[in-house]
């Protein structure tokens, strides 16, 4: 059974009680951290539908994602599907569609008959694992991902007789089920007639090419978009329409590497060619970094004394769900971001709201904080500046929701993204929490969006206590009770006493009620330096009159 994937802020609160303290002991202290964790998020699947639908419209299976990738793969079901991971799973910009049942399944020939294994697999946090064991042989199989688009496959047989190794795949033709029970229309080239697909054999693999399609809510490929299969190991490769098998022999005990890329762009492949050459040049020290990475999170953020081990794998889970929702920048997003589910049919792709924005960056402040830096970059990247062509008058605004393709009015064919509204702010809140984690280059980043952040309580900062510091240093003024700046009846006097006021992120942080002295001489009183000096590293410029505007805009449906 499946375990339930879980909401950002769920993730946040989980990740704020367990992660402070020391690891919990466990009876083998020696093993690797990750070797603990298996199988915290079931892996299992075999899609036999493009969309394989669960009650609720999303995919069924949860599939292993990680660097930011645009495609996962599966663990067997079962032992029809072993040497294979199931899928892929490809994210076709903003949705998620599997391409397979089991691409690049391995089958293993001794004399030329079928050698049967029997199957050990599992999931590890950054790793799926497969142990395949015959009389006199041994096949073992390690899946992680060494690149944004690119995922690695460590094949190491132990023998000491010659095999025969056929790998072989066929695209899903089924187009989608809910509850596993089929939904018109039946085919793919039925719902999709110009998503033509086509295998083709290259020098040391294949392609998947994809026709294009722009089917908002469905499929969204550019008509450059490719799937690539490279084997270190040369092989013959046969195609049959939507089939394919690969061939190759081995003398003795031999360790082989395979990449999977998603490529989504006709640029992204050719630029991703050079990145594929070096990881199965240096296949080991991708596959070690991978590991490696893995133990850094886990060993930095699992360090609650007080949790016990079925709390502790919650937090791994939290762990593995944020990481597996990071996408790599793409389309017109400038930034890794974080989406609230990658099998969520809406949440998929590189969707990525403030409002859970703020709650992923908290949580993925400790384990993963370039991320969590970089989620909160990519939402400031469209907040509306003053001038735009469309809503001048909404500077400072950050939209509900942007992703892959912008929408008709910003020159883009996207259906998701939506500026017609936004959610409460906790964007202080995320940043006091993910600033300590990096302090290399963090003041530069925060200083190319803040200072030009406008917009007030409604859109910079809502929390309570933001609210309560929104005065100039040189002021040293006491702030009005909770919420009370926020309130219409204060709106006016704020606006005429600070009309470009500073609001300190570290005040905030503390609840004060004063602003924070700067430690340098303040500027006189009342002069135009006092109201928008920064007496912090992190500040936000707030613009009472465009906060209220909007609000009066909004009950007039403007």
């Amino acid at each position: 059974m499946n375990m339930t994937p879980l909401t950002p802020l769920a993730t946040a609160l989980i990740l704020a009680w367990a992660l402070t303290g020391c690891v919990p002991k466990t009876p083998d202290a020696d093993a690797p951290l990750a070797e603990r964790y298996k199988n915290v998020i079931d892996r299992r699947g075999a899609p036999h539908f493009m969309l394989d639908y669960d009650f609720d419209d999303h995919q069924r299976f949860n599939p292993f994602f990680d660097l930011g990738a645009w495609h996962g793969h599966l663990l067997p079901s079962g032992p029809e599907g072993m040497g294979g991971f199931p899928g892929p799973a490809l994210l076709t910009e903003e949705y998620i569609n599997f391409m397979a049942n089991n691409f690049d399944r391995l089958s293993v020939y001794r004399d030329g008959k079928p050698v049967h294994f029997t199957m050990t697999a599992y999931s590890l946090p950054g790793a799926l694992v497969q142990r395949l064991s015959a009389p006199g042989v041994t096949v073992n199989l390690t899946l992680r991902f060494a690149a944004a688009r690119t995922s690695l496959l460590e094949t190491q047989i132990l023998t000491d007789t010659p095999l025969e190794l056929v790998w072989d795949g066929e695209l899903l033709e089924r187009y989608a089920a809910k509850e596993q029970k089929p939904q018109p229309p039946a085919t793919l080239e039925q719902a999709f007639p110009d998503y033509t697909r086509r295998i083709v054999p290259t020098a040391d693999g294949l392609r998947v090419t994809f026709g294009k399609v722009r089917a908002p809510s469905q499929l969204m490929t550019s008509g450059q978009s490719e799937y690539q299969i490279h084997k270190s190991l040369p092989q013959r490769t046969t195609v049959d329409g939507h089939r394919f098998r690969a061939t190759a022999r081995i003398t003795g005990s031999t360790t082989l590497y395979t990449t999977y890329s998603h490529l989504l762009t006709a640029e992204e492949a050719q630029r991703e060619q050079r990145a594929i050459a070096g990881i199965l040049a240096h296949p080991q020290r991708y596959m070690a970094a991978s590991a490696q990475r893995w133990e850094r999170y886990l060993a930095t953020a699992l360090s609650n004394p007080h949790a016990t081990q079925e709390q502790t794998r919650v937090a791994v889970k939290a762990m593995e769900t944020l990481n597996g929702n990071w996408r790599g920048a793409a389309g017109a997003m400038k930034f890794d971001s974080v989406t609230p589910s990658v099998t969520g049919r809406w949440f998929s792709g590189n969707q990525t709201w403030p409002w859970d924005t703020w709650k992923q960056a908290y949580a993925m402040a400790h384990f993963n904080p370039v991320v969590a830096k970089d989620n909160i970059r990519a939402v400031f990247a469209f907040q509306i500046r003053p001038g735009d062509a469309l809503r001048p008058w909404d500077a400072g605004f950050l939209p509900d929701l942007i992703a892959y393709n912008p929408s008709p009015e910003r020159g883009g064919d996207g259906g998701n993204w939506n500026e017609r509204n936004t959610k409460p702010s906790l964007a202080a809140w995320a940043v006091m929490e993910a600033s300590p984690a990096i302090r290399a280059g963090w003041r530069r980043c925060t200083r190319s969006w803040w200072p030009t952040m406008t917009g007030g309580c409604a859109t910079a900062i809502t929390t309570a206590t933001a609210c309560r510091s929104t005065a100039p240093p040189a002021t040293k003024r006491t702030i009005p009770p909770t919420g009370a700046c926020c309130s219409p009846s204060n709106a006016g006097s704020a606006s005429k006493r600070w009309p470009a006021s500073t609001i300190t992120i570290a005040s905030c942080a503390r609840g004060s009620t004063t602003a924070s002295r700067s430690r340098r001489r303040p500027p006189p009183p009342g002069s135009r330096a006092a109201t928008t000096r920064r007496y912090s590293a992190l500040s936000i410029r707030i613009n009472w009159r465009a906060t209220w505007r909007r609000a009066a805009n909004a009950k007039t449906g403007r």
